[in-house]
């Protein structure tokens, strides 16, 4: 009872956030309240319930001021119009083919699950055209503002975890009891977006930059996160130095920088360190992904037909994680697996490439220039080799965080320039 009056006044305080939104048009407070508050995995208990995580709420108002906009003028952005009737085709042709080749499939809560981030994509598009013309630059102090207001949160709550057994006491799992102390709440976006908009601008960080990226991150212990730092940064080192000496030193820079700090977090978190060195094994590594986080993929493949290879099994199609077993809290048949690819060319075949395609088009109309679009297309594809993000609860977060955030003064695209 406890933890549902927590829920429903959390969503209550987003939908308060979303009607101030509607008047301002300025999405400032919404990002900073949600980077500081615990929207974890481990208290999912106080923030989601029925797919509906308390965050979303503040969507709901903007939403129907716009739809009530559009009808009274009968005017809609080009784009808005595009992605929506995409999106909506797609979602109606996956009904109706699941129903009549696959009813079975037909389970209200899986096809509520799928059809959400589907919905989100297009969401992002019409935040997109709210947005157009009061977007937070990202080189300004309020964008700094939100950056070290979440390191410091992440740090207190990284604390409490540790030093509590709240994580397994509120979620009641096992996984908590028996893995490592993390933290990553979904505020943790918008670091790896900061440090994209900062490499794609030519953004001199300074220590407390630093210190304000690479702490949360390192709480967070996610080691996909890690390899997608490394590889962003170098992938920019590429597409903005000329000089040979110069990027290879850079380079070297960034090797000495990146080897101090991770022989500090060893000192700091033996956990951690294991997490890290494990990166680094290669039969380990191969064994997780071919025995373990590759296996849901290879069975679906076994119970294949023809043409599910062409358009999928259908929309609400599950699959059998194994590793799930031991947490009685949760459904062994999950809607996603640990690949984005993998999962959606189970559901929805080739097709899924309208998906990716509407995503890439999304990326490269967000007010920014060409090389954070590249960095940006490029944390994408590398995170859906090991995440199924759109499914993940952060994935409006990351939409609405590239809507309310861009390069807005005259300079933004210097970058390209230099």
């Amino acid at each position: 009872m406890a933890y549902a009056i927590v829920f429903i006044a959390l969503l209550l305080f987003y939908l308060i956030l979303g009607i101030k939104f509607s008047k301002d048009n300025v999405i400032f407070t919404f990002m900073l309240w949600t980077v500081i508050l615990p929207l974890t995995s481990a208290l999912a208990i106080i923030h989601t319930r029925f797919q509906i995580n308390v965050y979303y709420a503040f969507a709901i108002f903007p939403l129907v001021f716009y739809l009530s906009n559009t009808f009274v003028y009968f005017k809609i952005a080009k784009n808005v119009f595009l992605a929506s009737g995409i999106v909506l085709a797609f979602i109606s042709f996956y009904l109706c083919y699941t129903l009549l080749l696959n009813p079975g499939n037909l389970v209200v809560i899986n096809i509520a699950k799928d059809v959400k981030p589907l919905l989100f994509v297009a969401l992002g598009f019409v935040f997109l055209d709210m947005l157009k013309n009061t977007q937070v630059d990202w080189n300004s102090k309020l964008a700094d503002k939100i950056l070290k207001y979440h390191c410091f949160a992440s740090v207190i709550w990284f604390i409490v975890f540790n030093s509590t057994n709240l994580a397994g006491t509120v979620s009641n799992d096992a996984y908590f009891e028996i893995n490592e102390t993390r933290y990553a709440a979904i505020g943790t976006s918008y670091v790896l977006l900061y440090f994209i908009a900062g490499l794609s601008s030519n953004k001199k960080f300074n220590g407390w930059d630093v210190a304000y990226i690479a702490i949360p991150l390192f709480l967070a212990g996610n080691r996909t996160m890690f390899f997608i730092f490394g590889i962003l940064y170098v992938a920019n080192l590429f597409l903005s130095t000329d000089n040979v000496t110069g990027l290879l030193k850079k380079i070297f820079l960034f090797v000495l920088g990146t080897f101090a700090l991770v022989l500090g977090v060893f000192n700091l978190n033996e956990k951690l360190k294991e997490r890290i060195i494990s990166m680094f094994d290669y039969d380990l590594v191969m064994e997780q992904l071919f025995s373990k986080r590759f296996s849901p993929f290879i069975e679906e493949l076994a119970t294949f037909e023809w043409y599910h290879y062409i358009f999928g099994k259908g929309i609400g199609e599950t699959l059998f994680i194994p590793w799930f077993v031991y947490r009685k809290n949760i459904d062994n048949f999950n809607i996603s697996m640990d690949n984005i690819y993998m999962t959606m060319y189970v559901k929805y075949g080739v097709f899924s490439l309208i998906i990716y395609l509407l995503l890439l088009i999304f990326i490269f109309k967000t007010k920014t220039n060409q090389r954070f679009k590249i960095l940006l297309t490029l944390y994408f594809f590398i995170s859906g080799l090991t995440m199924a993000f759109i499914y993940q609860t952060k994935f409006l977060f990351i939409l609405l965080v590239l809507t309310g955030f861009g390069f807005v003064n005259a300079e933004y695209s210097k970058a390209e320039k230099q």
